[in-house]
């Protein structure tokens, strides 16, 4: 069997060392299909959104796990990270899962490419009569 052709970062949390992997081109899909039928609740209580970022933050992290834990599936990484993790390592992945997928570069890639395509306007020149 191939090892996986991915960045990793080995991480220690709670005394425990654990290593997350970049997601594979077929995590990245599925984790996307997943965001498309989970959206996040509009007009909800904090409690549900709580709820819809857990469930969100904790799929990517189970995707990452995926290369470690080959024999389980990503349903069963999910709940293994939402069921033994405190919130604060959750969000420690997270952060991690973020950089090792370039997701915050892609972010600040398209508001550069926004900003650049932005029309250009110019403003009338001042009266110097006044």
């Amino acid at each position: 069997m191939m090892k996986p052709i991915l960045k990793s970062k080995t991480l220690t949390l709670g005394g425990q060392q654990i290593t997350l992997y970049e997601m594979s081109a077929l995590g990245n899909i599925e984790y996307h299909e997943y965001l498309a039928a989970h959206p996040l609740p509009q007009d909800s209580e904090n409690l549900e959104l709580e709820k819809a970022l857990l469930d969100i933050f904790s799929r990517a992290i189970a995707h990452c796990l995926q290369p470690a834990y080959p024999e389980s599936s990503i349903d069963e990484l999910q709940t293994m990270v939402k069921t033994g993790c405190d919130p604060e390592s959750i969000s420690v992945m997270h952060k991690e899962v973020q950089a090792l997928c370039g997701w915050n570069a892609q972010e600040q890639d398209a508001d550069t490419e926004a900003e650049q395509q932005e029309p250009v306007t110019e403003s009338e020149p001042s009266d110097p009569k006044i």
